[in-house]
């Protein structure tokens, strides 16, 4: 079951909340890493340029509705820095940012053409058969010095055993792989 809860950055400089956010599992730790121009980035840096840093408190909640309400409830509360209301740095008023900048059907499908081709997107049957086509024929010479480096980068490490729930779909997935490729006779 997933666990849902919202999170607070606390600027320990200034002693004031920054930011309130809802996730699961990392998420809270995710604007850690970010290098955009967003203002809690920015914050972020600051903190730390000054040899700190920011403190993160995590809430939990046994549903997402929950969860959502009290982002909202909260940021509405402390209140939103841009709009002159408070010191939170939020873009939105929470709510899975539904209610900040929704993007119109135009926009998701420029989006959408635009991503298209890209690694985790799918492509089109005649695309990935213009691939294949390409790679037909080629193959990696691997030198003996990479091979030594290959096996030494493996030595002295295991595989994760795969869980049940993997299995069982690997299983299926070669199945349904072995009954396409069958030949009639």
């Amino acid at each position: 079951m997933t666990q849902f809860y919202i999170y607070q950055y606390v600027d320990p400089i200034r002693n004031e909340i920054i930011y309130i956010g809802k996730g699961t599992g990392f998420r809270s730790r995710h604007h850690l890493r970010r290098k955009d121009k967003h203002p809690l980035t920015q914050r972020i840096a600051w903190i730390r340029n000054n040899g700190a840093e920011p403190v993160i408190s995590v809430i939990e909640f046994s549903d997402e509705l929950s969860a959502v309400n009290e982002e909202i409830r909260l940021i509405a509360e402390i209140g939103r820095k841009d709009l002159g209301k408070g010191t939170l740095l939020n873009l939105t008023d929470g709510g899975d940012g539904k209610s900040g900048h929704p993007h119109s059907e135009n926009t998701k499908k420029k989006i959408s053409e635009s991503l298209r081709g890209r690694p985790g997107h799918s492509l089109s049957k005649e695309h990935r058969q213009a691939i294949s086509t390409a790679q037909k024929g080629k193959s990696v010479n691997f030198t003996d010095e990479m091979r030594k480096n290959m096996s030494e980068a493996k030595i002295g490490k295991k595989r994760k055993p795969f869980s049940e729930e993997t299995k069982q779909k690997m299983r299926a997935s070669s199945r349904i792989r072995w009954e396409n490729t069958k030949i009639d006779k």
